[in-house]
């Protein structure tokens, strides 16, 4: 994998179209935290912590696929396939169950494996770190939990530590974000977003995902 191309090739990209990624970043917080004030203000008015809790839980599982369809806007841009934010972000909702049962399972094996050691946790963390993105471009009404995690793992096979050397790289512009009080990050995170989607990307064609 050409690293060095993919984070030249992601930096113009990123560069020439950071408003368009972050649009839908930006719609995406919005609609999260409207839906978080409604519910707060719910509870608030009913006065029963644990009627709110268990809402801002459903509402938590709600919102994962906004997440997918965001990632399914990114791969449409980088491909050149422009499409409306707000259709995208609701595109995935046909596959709620799928991604939620995804999430959810990621973050349970994840926390299983971190509890043996942090090292397992990591490695199981990036076999299926291209679940949220398989999801988003090849995912169906038909695909199932082992489907997506199954494809994910053969598509990182002998790619973990390259993905985990790539996405360490980021580092020094993550500070630089910090240093300018986060006016460098308006760049760095549609830069490092743009990156990951392009690795995806190439990583795909490697692999022979249809």
């Amino acid at each position: 994998m050409n690293r060095a191309l993919i984070k030249s090739r992601a930096k113009e990209f990123a560069f020439n179209n950071k408003w368009n990624i972050w649009k839908i970043s930006i719609i995406s917080a919005l609609i999260t935290y409207a839906i978080v004030f409604v519910i707060a203000m719910l509870g608030s008015m009913i006065g029963i912590a644990s009627i709110t809790l268990i809402l801002l839980v459903v509402a938590s599982l709600g919102i994962m696929p906004l997440t997918i369809g965001m990632n399914y806007y990114l791969i449409k841009l980088v491909r050149g396939e422009y499409i409306n934010p707000m259709d995208a972000l609701f595109s995935k909702y046909n596959l709620v169950g799928l991604i939620i049962q995804v999430t959810v399972g990621i973050s349970i094996f994840t926390s299983l494996w971190s509890i043996l050691l942090y090292i397992p946790g990591i490695i199981y963390a990036f076999s299926v770190i291209m679940a949220p993105y398989l999801m988003a471009d090849v995912a169906n009404e038909q695909t199932t939990y082992s489907n997506v995690i199954n494809a994910s793992k053969h598509m990182m096979n002998g790619y973990k530590l390259d993905l985990f050397i790539f996405n360490l790289s980021f580092i020094g512009w993550i500070l630089l974000g910090y240093i300018t009080f986060g006016i460098a990050l308006i760049w760095v995170v549609p830069y490092i977003q743009t990156a990951n989607v392009m690795y995806y990307e190439e990583l795909k064609k490697i692999k022979n995902i249809g």
